[in-house]
């Protein structure tokens, strides 16, 4: 009997840890939100990246003149974007939902670029 006894206070004990565990929720600042975490440098770096692939991609002929045009002027808007935020913020400060715009436009950019060249995906990360 004491082993039965044993037995059901141990899986009790599971039943217990396991309502627990499932009951946690995680908060807003524990939730991953991707960008959020770039630093200035990484932005400016994505940028820097994607200006030299449209140049280069368009030197070697994977690009025309109007797709290299339609890039440049897109990572040109991100360049804008970024100034522009610069200026409503103060200073030269981010704040988390401007980076994770300012990654986001920057995916979308590099698919497209990378899409141009028959790749399925490019971010510049």
């Amino acid at each position: 009997m004491k082993k039965y006894a044993f037995a059901a206070l141990f899986i009790g004990t599971l039943g217990a840890a396991s309502l627990a565990q499932a009951q946690y929720v995680a908060t807003p600042a524990e939730i991953f939100v991707p960008g959020q975490n770039m630093t200035k440098t990484q932005i400016w770096t994505r940028i820097h990246n994607q200006i030299t692939k449209v140049n280069a991609d368009s030197k070697v002929g994977k690009l025309t003149t109007d797709q290299a045009n339609v890039l440049l002027a897109s990572v040109q808007a991100i360049k804008d974007q970024v100034k522009a935020d610069y200026v409503e913020n103060g200073k030269k400060e981010l704040t988390n939902d401007q980076k994770v715009t300012l990654s986001s436009m920057l995916d979308q950019t590099g698919i497209e670029l990378h899409s141009v060249n028959g790749l399925k995906d490019y971010t510049g990360k």
